[in-house]
């Protein structure tokens, strides 16, 4: 056997060194994204978890104020503001239009 053949697979040992330092480095960077996508992934979790107890929360107010209102009589939802008693004035504020369109529709004209 010949001494050079085995010297160019020795030469090369340096580029595969260093190919194989470059592949780490690649493997690092993974890892580094890899940590990175985990942490946001558990950032979305608290999230979604903060989120979820503001929806119950408010599930729970809405329920709550629904059943006072249903004591009061009230039928309407719970974030519908309830009406005082309409006064006769309130008449007043239909409009000239409003007012032919009504009367014609009834009947009655004036």
């Amino acid at each position: 056997m010949d001494q050079t053949q085995y010297d160019k697979p020795l030469d090369n040992l340096d580029d595969y060194l260093d190919a194989f330092k470059e592949i780490l480095k690649g493997v690092e960077l993974f890892k580094q994204k890899l940590n990175t996508v985990e942490e946001n992934q558990q950032l979305q979790s608290k999230r979604l978890q903060v989120l979820e107890r503001f929806v119950e929360a408010e599930v729970r107010r809405v329920q709550s104020s629904q059943a006072v209102a249903a004591k009061q009589g009230a039928s309407l939802p719970a974030h519908v503001p309830i009406a005082k008693k309409a006064s006769k004035r309130s008449s007043s504020n239909t409009t000239p239009r409003l007012k032919k369109k009504l009367a014609s529709s009834t009947g009655r004209s004036k």
